[in-house]
């Protein structure tokens, strides 16, 4: 799994919150570095959780380019400005979204619910 989150403190703790549950994790703190790790890891990549709003590269455009090197990738967007994506939301067609802040439950669960089902969820 790999979690793309430009704040440290986000991305370290849903990467806690992910191993404690028992998954192997992968980060990056923007784009450029999730597709270097995708690029270079013998590791499989099941699942990407991105952030939506980020320097450089939104989530959308770094999931798109993240399913060209692995085409079944489940992905799970998060985001704590929902009235941002309003209007502006076609990515979410091709993931999940969590909403910030979230709880360990929370994540855990929308992290296997992407990754057992293939119809997507808007919530």
């Amino acid at each position: 799994m790999l979690v793309v989150e430009d704040e440290e403190g986000v991305r370290k703790l849903a990467s806690e919150f992910l191993e404690s549950a028992g998954y192997a994790v992968l980060t990056a703190k923007d784009g450029a570095e999730a597709l270097a790790i995708a690029e270079q890891s013998d590791e499989p990549v099941h699942l990407l959780l991105t952030d939506v709003v980020m320097p450089n590269m939104r989530g959308p455009e770094l999931a798109k380019r993240l399913k060209g090197l692995r085409t079944r990738l489940r992905i799970v967007y998060m985001s704590g400005y929902l009235e941002y994506n309003r209007g502006n939301d076609d990515f979410l067609d091709e993931g999940f979204f969590l909403q910030k802040p979230f709880s360990r439950d929370t994540l855990v669960l929308k992290v296997g619910e992407a990754l057992r089902n293939s119809s997507k969820s808007r919530t």
